[in-house]
C-alpha cells in the first residue's frame, strides 16, 4: 500500500437493490476468466438512513470477457446466500488512459441507507458462464444515531496505513479508553486524546498486514467514558491504498489467483 504510480482503470457501476437467487456458482477457470479480486478489508458502521459506497478492486487482462461479457453481480454471504446488486446488467466505465495489461477494475458496491452486509465472495455472471471469486471481508453494520461531536481534518483516503489525526469537535470531557476495529488485516495502537489549541485531538497508527488484505475501508470505533457512562461510536469512514493503484499493487493481487 505504499509507493503509488497511477495504471489503467476501469469502474463497473452498481446500484443497491437486494433479491435472493437460487442458482450456485462455480469456481473461475483461465478458460472463462482470468480475473482476479483484490482482497479487500471493508467493516464499516454507518449511521441508519446514510448511503454507503465503496470498491472492490480487481485486475485482469485486457481481452478478458469480465470487461464487455457480465450479465449479473452477485455478493455472496458466509452461509452461500447471494444477494443481487444492481438488476440484471453491470455498466462498465472506462477511466484513465493508457494500455497497461493487465487492467485494473473497480467492482463498485453500494448499499442504500437501510441495508446492512455481511459478505465474502461476489459472483458473476460472464457470457453463459457463473464465476465465484474471493474478494476478502465486507461488513456493513448500522448505528441508531451519529455521533454528536464532528471530525475535523478525518483523512478519508491514504495511500498506505500510517499515523491519524483528527480534531473532535464536541466530544466534551470525556477519557478514552481505546480506539479498536474489527477490520481483518487492521491493527491500531498507540491511541491518544489530547487538547491542543482548545480542541481535543485524537491520535492513532493504523498497522496493515499486506500479506492478508491488499485494500481497507474502516469506521474505527472510539471507546470513551464520561459522566453518562462508557460509549462506543464509529469514527468516519477512512480508505487505505484505493486512491491510487499501482504495478507493485497488480502483481500482488495477481499472485493472489495463484493462492
Amino acid at each position: 500500500m505504499a509507493g503509488k504510480t497511477a495504471v489503467t482503470r476501469g469502474a463497473i457501476a452498481l446500484a443497491a437493490a437486494a433479491v435472493l437467487l437460487a442458482a450456485p456458482g462455480c469456481a473461475a477457470t483461465p478458460d472463462e476468466t482470468q480475473a482476479v479480486f483484490a482482497r479487500t478489508s471493508v467493516d464499516v458502521v454507518i449511521p441508519s438512513g446514510e448511503p454507503f459506497s465503496t470498491g472492490l478492486a480487481f485486475v485482469a487482462p485486457k481481452s478478458d470477457p469480465i470487461w464487455t461479457d457480465v450479465s449479473q453481480v452477485a455478493f455472496v454471504d458466509a452461509g452461500g446466500e447471494e444477494r443481487v446488486l444492481g438488476g440484471d446488467v453491470a455498466d462498465l466505465v472506462e477511466e484513465g488512459s493508457g494500455g497497461g495489461d493487465p487492467r485494473v477494475g473497480t467492482l463498485r458496491l453500494e448499499v442504500d441507507g437501510g441495508e446492512e452486509l455481511a459478505v465474502s465472495q461476489v459472483r458473476l455472471i460472464i457470457g453463459e458462464e457463473t464465476a465465484t471469486f474471493p474478494v476478502g471481508s465486507v461488513t456493513v453494520e448500522r448505528a441508531d444515531d451519529a455521533p454528536a461531536w464532528t471530525a475535523v481534518g478525518w483523512p478519508g483516503a491514504m495511500s498506505s496505513c500510517g499515523p491519524v489525526e483528527a480534531d473532535l469537535d464536541g466530544l466534551g470531557d470525556r477519557e478514552l479508553i481505546e480506539v479498536r476495529a474489527d477490520a481483518p488485516g487492521l491493527t491500531i495502537a498507540n491511541a491518544r486524546l489530547d487538547a491542543a489549541g482548545g480542541a481535543t485531538r485524537l491520535s492513532f497508527d493504523m498497522e496493515c498486514d499486506d500479506a492478508q488484505v491488499d485494500f481497507l475501508v474502516v469506521t474505527p470505533r472510539l471507546v470513551t467514558e464520561g459522566d453518562d457512562g462508557i460509549r462506543e461510536e464509529a469514527l468516519p469512514p477512512v480508505s487505505v491504498g484505493q486512491i491510487d493503484i499501482d504495478d507493485a499493487d497488480v502483481e500482488r493481487i495477481r499472485a493472489r489467483g495463484a493462492d
